[in-house]
């Protein structure tokens, strides 16, 4: 039989199925047998219990997990979260029950935002919810640790946790019924890149021990298998790992196009866990850090403490290599209970970014003192997003500046980042970037919200999906401006946007002359394969023809014609 699901990470997998327990009811009603008294004391001493496991598995891990084991600890220890359990134990629930309905509250008030992203996030609170509600219950929590052999992990909801203290090196493919495109289990899986379906409907109909059959492409899965099927299977599978194993191939060399320019290929990261991946690929480091998810699913802003030990703990991973730390990003398509923001009739053009940060001392002060800390122990570059005139550079500069001179009147040792940059992605600043590259030292293009203002259109309405591409000349003119203007100042330029993660897109980027991007850590592979089969010097025979040409139509013409047929298949 065959399950549909949403497709959240490409790849093929023929294995067992690993049939997870689902998690334990809860009566949400339930009254507490014991004094209040005594309902707080159960309540901390399994909270303290946790906490300690949560340390021991960030020891455990050596810092692949850690990071975000140390969110999880903030959030247990968040005093909005704790201050309502204690509300609920006065009131005469059962400790698990106040827990609960605590971790349900901030579900609640995630879930009726009109953003798909932060109604996701909500997984992370009853995460952490359930596990607590569990350890004061003594009840088992269902756990994907100790697999002894290959699987395909098949469940009805995946929290956060699970995958976090999990056997990984077993897994070959997750299934789950719940979940969307941008839960935080689909994040984590595709930066993990475990094949992944979720909101597969019935597929915990799939039997313990069945052997299945999973199209991560396609989003499918398949129990019940006819033998005939069996060596088609199989044939996929193994096309799907020699393919993997020619794209491992790349994994220590240079990216190095086919006539010998060198390319800086970096990755984008929204949170440490793929730092290992970073690595084993041999990227050039971080190019982006998007610390955005340090703000979602709380009800209070994120520590100095919190964020340094999150930055610090990468920058000692990346051993040296950069990692360039942009800072808070909020608006927009997303949006932070903790901060507190007025609705906005058109979020995209309104309130967010830097435009909260030089408003909000509170948000970007602790956020660049944890910064500059983190850079004692890193090669930490600080970059401020959606600049759109020089007052607002000048702004960030200037509390970057305030930051460094508290820490120093506080005696606390810092780090000087090695280099302070912006985003280029609202037009108004490619177009005065001779003036602003004066006090920027680099700059990265970031190509979704700049194609978004260069057409003036809402990349999140599907009614104007058509304005959104980024191979329109329009935009290529954007691009070569920002190039061309940074190399004449003597600035550092890199693309961190979706543009370089698509075949064609980085073809355009490096007939434009673009020495350097920045991808996710599951397409730095095959970025560097596609680099390694171009010729720069006929692309770049190409670029006057691209930006000069009518439509993305002509672009993508003039590309392929340039291309070797390969090319496109990679």
């Amino acid at each position: 039989m065959r399950y549909r699901g949403v497709a959240v990470c490409a790849g093929v997998a023929l294995s067992q199925s690993f049939r997870l327990s689902p998690l334990p009811e809860f009566d949400y009603d339930l009254r507490a047998a014991v004094s209040p008294e005594r309902a707080k004391q159960v309540y901390r001493d399994a909270s303290a219990q946790l906490e300690n496991e949560f340390r021991l598995t960030a020891e455990q891990s050596g810092g692949t997990n850690a990071e975000l084991l140390e969110v999880q600890l903030a959030m247990l220890n968040d005093e909005s979260f704790t201050e309502l359990i204690g509300s609920g134990i006065a009131a005469g629930y059962a400790p698990e029950t106040a827990v609960l309905r605590a971790a349900r509250n901030f579900e609640q008030m995630l879930a009726a935002l009109d953003d798909e992203y932060m109604a996701a996030r909500a997984d992370d609170v009853r995460d952490l919810g359930v596990r607590l509600a569990c350890k004061i219950a003594n009840l088992p929590y269902p756990s994907l640790a100790g697999l002894t052999e290959d699987c395909i992990v098949v469940a009805h909801d995946l929290l956060p946790s699970m995958l976090i203290t999990a056997e990984l090196s077993r897994i070959r493919g997750i299934v789950t019924e719940n979940g969307t495109r941008t839960s935080h289990i689909a994040i984590l899986a595709a930066g993990l890149e475990i094949p992944s379906i979720v909101g597969c409907r019935g597929a915990m109909e799939i039997s313990h021990g069945e052997l299945v059959f999973l199209d991560g492409e396609h989003g499918t899965v398949e129990n019940e298998l006819q033998t005939g099927l069996l060596e088609d299977y199989r044939n996929r599978e193994l096309v799907y790992h020699r393919e993997r194993k020619e794209l491992l191939a790349f994994a220590e060399k240079e990216a190095v196009t086919r006539d010998g320019k060198r390319v800086l290929v970096l990755a984008n990261i929204v949170n440490p866990l793929t730092l290992d991946k970073v690595l084993n690929y041999h990227a050039d480091g971080v190019g982006l850090f998007r610390t955005e998810f340090l703000y979602m699913n709380r009800a209070t802003l994120p520590t100095e403490e919190e964020q340094f030990a999150i930055y610090a703990a990468s920058a000692k991973k990346l051993g040296g290599l950069p990692l360039t730390i942009r800072t808070m990003d909020i608006g927009g398509d997303k949006e932070a209970e903790c901060l507190h923001l007025p609705k906005e009739d058109n979020p995209f053009l309104g309130y967010r970014a830097v435009r909260i940060s030089l408003e909000r001392k509170d948000v970007i002060l602790p956020q660049l003192r944890a910064i500059l800390r983190a850079a004692v122990y890193g090669e930490i570059w600080v970059m401020f997003p959606m600049i759109a005139v020089k007052k607002e550079l000048d702004g960030m500069l200037a509390a970057l500046e305030e930051a460094k001179a508290q820490l120093t009147g506080e005696g606390i040792p810092f780090g000087k980042c090695t280099r302070v940059g912006m985003m280029a992605e609202v037009p108004s600043a490619v177009i005065m970037l001779d003036k602003l590259a004066k006090s920027a030292e680099f700059v990265s293009i970031g190509s979704n919200d700049l194609t978004q203002y260069t057409y003036a259109a809402d990349r999140m309405n599907p009614r104007v999906s058509y304005l959104g591409d980024f191979l329109d000349p329009a935009v290529l003119r954007m691009i070569k401006r920002t190039i061309d203007v940074s190399a004449a100042c003597g600035i550092d330029c890199s693309l961190c946007g979706e543009m370089a993660g698509d075949a064609l897109g980085l073809a355009a980027l490096v007939a434009l002359g673009i020495h350097k991007v920045s991808v996710s850590p599951s397409g730095i592979l095959k970025t560097k394969k596609r680099l390694s089969l171009v010729d720069t010097a006929v692309l770049c025979g190409t670029g006057e023809l691209m930006i000069n040409a009518e439509d993305a139509t002509e672009v993508k013409m003039h590309l392929l014609k340039a291309l070797p047929e390969d090319y496109a298949l990679v």
